[in-house]
């Protein structure tokens, strides 16, 4: 019984035990290439990179610098593999523990609160008592709920009282746990609005006319994991019933249309598929913000399939349609086109509130994000026939309704090259 209970109480204190990076390096690299961005992609997962910047291996883009921390275990590998795929490459942080343990300032003790160094949660909560107390003409404090772990999350309003309702800014602060920069931020700037006011004439108008609100740590108990048991925590402590995963990332959580535009393109053959490929990098290089959407047919080998998939952040595998409009295609001499009505699978991306369509055969010059600003149905008339839209470019919302609507038209009066 004895060693049974000695061996649950190891265990305990190993699940306990805070998480360690002895040895963990930083790397930043340049990838110069797509094949350079796929190996990165690759290499991450294979050795359980936690990427820095961009946030995801879906976001590394050629020409762009990639930060990301590779495990002490795989350290040597991972310059081998570097120098063997010329990837230009430097280390960042070369001990990434000693580099946290600096931050902590365990040797710094002061009677009041510091705004230079990190402060633990324990000690914000005093300062939101503190400071409010001392600053009760200019600052209120609420709370807004609790966190999952119970804890308390309090909101700042600071503002002069007019008994009026005035404009406000809302402030929130630590979204992911790591991130001390941001608290440590939001604690200055309450202290900096406080000792200012009267005496700054910006500061005080602000205050006088606005109120700012400010939630000095959003992911409360996410930051306290990351001062108790693992710096690197960035999620939330949620618990999801039926999974064993621990939090979510909050700023991903809420639906505000998140990511939620595309640049969408067909390809119902390998010789498409290699349009979209140009296509791809062509947006990729001129850095669009949107989201990049493929959609093949079955008849789309493996080759380019694996290029469209290392490219656009959906490969989507639809059903080709076909117009039947041999009489009117047979004018323009290009029965191939009766495909082009399979283009008509776009409306069923619902997962995106706005969508540009470009036919494969098109490319960007230079960013072209403002297409996304005009209006749902936007299209240039064709030079060869007038009284109809081109549609090889053109503006919409996804619409499962207008996707139905669509085919329908289509059975009863038939397309003439998708338009």
């Amino acid at each position: 019984m004895m060693k049974a209970l000695l061996i649950l109480g190891l265990v305990a204190v190993a699940l306990c035990k805070p998480s360690h990076y002895v040895g963990d390096k930083v790397f930043r690299l340049f990838p110069v290439s797509e094949t350079q961005v796929s190996f990165i992609k690759e290499l991450a997962i294979s050795v359980k990179g936690d990427f820095w910047m961009p946030d995801s291996a879906g976001l590394v883009k050629v020409f762009s610098n990639v930060d990301i921390r590779i495990p002490a275990a795989h350290v040597d590998m991972v310059i081998v593999m570097l120098q063997q795929s010329n990837i230009d490459f430097n280390v960042l942080i070369d001990n990434l523990e000693s580099a946290i343990r600096q931050q902590f300032d365990n040797n710094q003790h002061t009677k009041a609160h510091s705004y230079i160094k990190y402060n633990s949660w324990t000690d914000i909560e005093a300062w939101v008592s503190s400071i409010t107390s001392s600053n009760s003409a200019l600052i209120s404090r609420s709370s807004i709920g609790k966190t999952f772990e119970g804890r308390n999350m309090h909101l700042l309003k600071i503002g002069k009282n007019t008994g009026s309702t005035k404009p406000a800014i809302f402030m929130d602060c630590g979204f992911h746990a790591r991130e001390w920069i941001s608290p440590a931020f939001c604690q200055w700037f309450v202290q900096e609005a406080a000792s200012t006011y009267g005496s700054d004439p910006q500061m005080t108008s602000l205050l006088n006319e606005m109120d700012v609100f400010v939630l000095p740590v959003f992911n409360v108990d996410g930051y306290e994991h990351s001062w108790k048991s693992d710096r690197m925590w960035r999620k939330t402590r949620s618990r999801k019933t039926g999974s064993s995963c621990i939090g979510a990332d909050p700023n991903r959580n809420f639906a505000a249309g998140w990511c939620n535009q595309a640049f969408v393109t067909l390809a119902t053959n390998d010789k498409y598929a290699k349009g979209a490929i140009v296509l791809g990098k062509s947006l990729r290089n001129h850095k669009t913000s949107k989201k990049l959407v493929v959609l093949i047919g079955p008849h789309v080998t493996e080759p380019p399939r694996a290029v469209l998939q290392s490219l656009y952040d959906e490969v989507r595998l639809v059903d080709v349609l076909d117009s039947g409009d041999t009489a009117h295609l047979a004018m323009m001499q290009r029965p191939d086109l009766g495909v082009t009505i399979t283009k008509l699978h776009c409306w069923t991306l619902t997962q995106y509130s706005k969508c540009v369509f470009m036919d494969a055969d098109t490319m960007a010059v230079a960013n072209i994000d403002e297409l996304f600003d005009r209006e749902e149905f936007s299209a240039a008339p064709d030079p060869g026939w007038p009284d109809c839209f081109n549609s090889g470019v053109f503006v919409f919302s996804p619409s499962n309704e207008t996707y139905g609507k669509l085919l329908q038209y289509c059975t009863e009066h038939g397309s003439f090259d998708g338009k």
